[in-house]
């Protein structure tokens, strides 16, 4: 599995906390790294099978606890398909 296609929403850092707090509220796995330990970025899926990303391209303080990307110098690697789940139970 790769990262394309999926489709991505840039948010503030207020609404990625949110967002981050109600797929996990939810149980919707999902991966959050960063690129530079500012932005941070949230990898799930819909119920479909959709990737979609959640961006924080300001800065968020929280990204500091993120692992950092492996195309930018860290060792995390987003495992597309551990992102699969069954909503329905």
């Amino acid at each position: 599995t790769v990262e394309y296609p999926h489709y991505g929403l840039n948010v503030d850092g207020k609404n990625f906390a949110l967002a981050r707090r109600w797929l996990e509220a939810c149980q919707v796995p999902q991966h959050g790294w960063t690129r530079n330990y500012k932005t941070a970025l949230l990898y799930f899926r819909d119920p479909s099978g959709n990737l979609l990303e959640i961006y924080c391209s300001g800065d968020f303080p929280a990204a500091s606890t993120f692992p950092r990307g492996i195309k930018q110098g860290g060792s995390y690697n987003t495992d597309y398909a551990s992102l699969y789940y069954n909503w329905r139970g």
